[in-house]
């Protein structure tokens, strides 16, 4: 739900530039140093179920060189946790850190490549059978 929203969001805060080197839901062969941003199911509490609010999650994938991916992933990190507010139409009550950067694996061609994934609180509002918050 909220991946392209966040590509916009980091690209306005210099983490790369979508299509170039960041991209939604699908991490293409090239190039070496990219970034992926992917929709994941939140954790829904139960009193979400009775207010307006819904959680949904993020899943970033930070590829290439070493040296590129553990400083990409401290960018986004930087910018991303805690992150609140309009976006994509949709507003972010509070971002939570659901895994902090972490090495994965280096792949087949040897590029290093970092995880992190996110929890976003958000009020999607216009619901009408829930309580708005």
């Amino acid at each position: 739900m909220l991946a392209l929203g966040l590509s916009q969001y980091a690209e306005s805060q210099g983490i790369g530039i979508q299509g170039v080197d960041l991209f939604v839901r699908l991490m293409p062969d090239s190039p070496d140093n990219a970034i992926c941003i992917y929709d994941e199911p939140g954790i829904v509490t139960s009193e979400m179920h009775s207010y307006d609010a819904d959680s949904f999650g993020s899943h970033w994938m930070i590829r290439g060189t070493y040296a590129f991916a553990s400083q990409k992933a401290l960018e986004i990190h930087r910018s991303i946790a805690g992150l609140h507010g309009e976006l994509d139409g949709i507003h972010i009550l509070d971002t939570h850190i659901q895994t902090p950067p972490a090495f994965v694996e280096n792949d087949a061609r040897g590029r290093t490549i970092y995880s992190i994934h996110y929890i976003h609180d958000c009020n999607i509002g216009q619901n009408e059978h829930r309580t708005a918050i």
